[in-house]
């Protein structure tokens, strides 16, 4: 058995802590919202009596030396970070301790906001969790006393820390990991046949210096999250836990960071970290809308819109899709256009993986392709702008956005935004998923009244545009821009049926 002496700084505070998770509504187009009130509120109902693990501490984090190997050799930080999860559920949560594949695995990424756009600059691999301490570090009135247990669960309303140097040791890759099911197999996996990196910083979160160094990032805003998956966990809305940090200097050693608030000042406590990007338009996507713990085919994302206006009749647009927990992960992403929207300067962003040798998939090369860092390839076709990776097949190396991870698309546009369609493929089976996000707005073509949609035709769709909006404000079938769908649209388009402009 593992003594509680062993789990790192669990005696530094037994505070109480009053420590409240708010629910989180989001601002999504697809009218979905986000966050949860702990006890099974209106954002993630509990449909049964299940665990809940949140995050109520996130904290020390700091650096663990320069990397000295791999693809930042020299160019990066290693940093890690102490997490304390928290069992906010109505039955014990699941901690065993390998080779029994029931226990948490905990993440840790870090994330740049840096002239409107919002980008995942640095990923840690997996810390598997051993041993629950029946501790009770953060408490609230409407949950009861730690119900401690002998350690293979954490209690009802009890709290386990994994200090930074904890979290920092005898990790594992993401990939061995299905964060839908939480399912992880001891068999094939790192833990069990060795291979892992061993220079410093290797499976830590490496953090590059040409994204913090101050010089070069001036304005910019850093935030880190933790995020703990767990098979049995009824509810993945609040599994993830945030804070902004600040790069005080920056020198030969690397950057030098504070936290916004103490340790006993709780994270920011709403999934996902998209949250904290100011203005933007958050929409989740997923197979199955509601996703159903255990029931639905797989997991979500959430995909971030902004819209930044650069004068002279020119838009940019940046959309970053954190894919949460989906197992199948994601290759293809894009963005509906309507006719007469000009597009220029495609960008994308992802984080460097340190853990391209291996596969996406757990035990071996046999079950998957090796991931590799390659762009994102982005083109702008006649209807759409789009950006992919190579699909899946066997021994092609690929460049998936795998869970508790995210990658950034711009462009810019010669349109102001509107409600409009896009979608992702799952890279696993090629399914399709869509949702609704800001787009550019053609309007409707130029001595083309009637025409709603931009086709350059006033023709059925433009009519079912009308009659379906009536009575709102649109924008969508405001064929006269007065702000309002009315008889006059209807008779505008009624007039100029069958015109092609």
């Amino acid at each position: 058995m593992v003594l509680e002496s062993l789990k790192g700084d669990w005696v530094l505070s037994m505070k109480s802590v009053k420590c409240c998770i708010g629910a989180a509504t989001v601002a999504a187009l697809s009218a979905v919202a986000m966050g949860q009130d702990y006890n099974g509120g209106a954002y993630c109902p509990i449909l049964g009596p299940g665990p809940d693990v949140t995050l109520c501490e996130a904290y020390g984090f700091g650096s663990t030396g320069r990397v000295n190997g791999g693809n930042l050799s020299g160019a990066a930080t290693g940093f890690t970070l102490g997490t304390t999860s928290w069992n906010v559920g109505q039955a014990q949560l699941l901690w065993e301790q390998m080779p029994d594949p029931d226990h948490p695995k905990i993440t840790v990424q870090v994330y740049r906001l840096k002239d409107g756009r919002f980008e995942n600059i640095a990923n840690h691999w997996i810390k598997h969790g051993f041993f629950a301490l029946s501790s009770q570090q953060c408490s609230d009135a409407a949950l009861s006393n730690c119900q401690g247990t002998n350690g293979t669960r954490l209690g009802l309303a009890c709290t386990d820390t994994y200090s930074p140097g904890l979290n920092a040791g005898s990790l594992g890759p993401r990939y061995e990991v299905n964060p839908w099911s939480g399912a992880w197999s001891y068999t094939g996996s790192i833990h069990q046949t060795g291979g892992r990196p061993n220079y410093t910083g290797a499976t830590n979160m490496q953090l590059p210096d040409a994204d913090v160094n101050p010089a070069l990032n001036p304005g910019a805003r850093y935030f880190f999250e933790a995020y703990y998956v767990s098979g049995d966990d009824i509810c993945v809305y609040n599994n993830a836990s945030y804070k902004e940090f600040f790069v005080n200097s920056f020198g030969g050693s690397g950057p030098s960071v504070s936290e916004e608030s103490d340790r006993f000042t709780p994270p920011h406590q709403m999934f996902a970290i998209l949250d904290a990007w100011t203005g933007a338009t958050l929409t989740e996507i997923a197979e199955q809308i509601p996703v159903v713990e255990g029931v639905s085919p797989d997991g979500r994302a959430i995909v971030g819109c902004n819209v930044t206006d650069l004068g002279g009749g020119q838009w940019r647009y940046d959309y970053t899709i954190m894919n949460v927990d989906m197992d199948r992960q994601i290759d293809q992403f894009w963005i509906d256009l309507r006719p007469n929207v000009n597009v220029t300067d495609l960008y994308f962003h992802a984080p460097l993986s340190h853990e391209e040798t291996l596969t996406y998939e757990f035990s071996n090369a046999s079950q998957g392709p090796p991931r590799d860092n390659d762009a994102w390839t982005g083109v702008v076709e006649t209807d759409k702008v789009r950006w992919f990776t190579d699909a899946h097949q066997a021994g092609v190396s690929s460049n998936p956005i795998g869970w508790g991870t995210a990658y950034s698309f711009g462009f810019t546009a010669d349109t102001a935004p509107k409600s409009g369609s896009m979608g992702v493929t799952a890279y696993k089976d090629g399914t399709v998923i869509a949702g609704a996000t800001p787009t550019p707005d053609a309007g409707a073509a130029p001595n083309c009244p009637g025409d709603t949609n931009g086709d350059n035709v006033v023709d059925l769709t433009d009519l079912n545009n009308v009659l379906f909006n009536f009575g709102s404000a649109g924008p969508l079938g405001d064929v006269d821009g007065s702000g309002l769908v009315d008889l006059t649209d209807l008779n505008l388009v009624l007039f100029n049926f069958g015109n092609v402009c």
